[in-house]
């Protein structure tokens, strides 16, 4: 008997807990995590224009061109790349490319991503990283065409 009660006792106790985990669970909301700024990958274009707070500067078929930014606290303009109307490339190109500012924005990249998989310095500077678990790579660059990073999503 007193078996029994035990039983029925934690059986009410389990039911009580899964239902106030299951109440919990439907007042919950979900919360929005961008990837890059306010944006997530896999965005339409007009879901980006709604996301993106700085003024659109161009429009064409394949992305969306934003001008007269900050990003790592430097001037810069953004491109947003789109296959199949799903944003799967970003390109950040700053306004002054030089060595000072690399070192600055691959700093802000290694507290990002971690250290660099790989550099080079054939034709320019550049540095990689490989996100496995986001399936993205990222790429800074500072060469003769000035500082950039590139975005490219798996």
């Amino acid at each position: 008997m007193k078996k029994t009660i035990a039983f029925i006792l934690i059986g009410v106790m389990i039911i009580t807990i899964f239902g106030c985990s299951q109440a919990n669970d439907n007042n919950t909301k979900e919360v929005y995590n961008p990837d890059f700024r306010n944006i997530k990958w896999g965005m339409s274009k007009e879901e980006v224009k709604e996301k993106e707070n700085s003024s659109l500067n161009e429009e064409n078929s394949d992305g969306l061109i934003y001008e007269d930014l900050k990003f790592a606290e430097l001037n810069a303009g953004i491109g947003y790349f789109f296959t199949g109307n799903r944003l799967n490339q970003i390109v950040v190109l700053f306004e002054e490319g030089n060595l000072y500012n690399y070192e600055k924005v691959q700093k802000y990249l290694i507290d990002q991503y971690g250290d660099t998989d790989l550099e080079n310095s054939r034709g320019g500077t550049s540095s990689f990283w490989k996100v496995e678990d986001e399936q993205l790579s990222v790429r800074l660059t500072l060469d003769d065409n000035g500082l950039n990073i590139m975005y490219l999503k798996d």
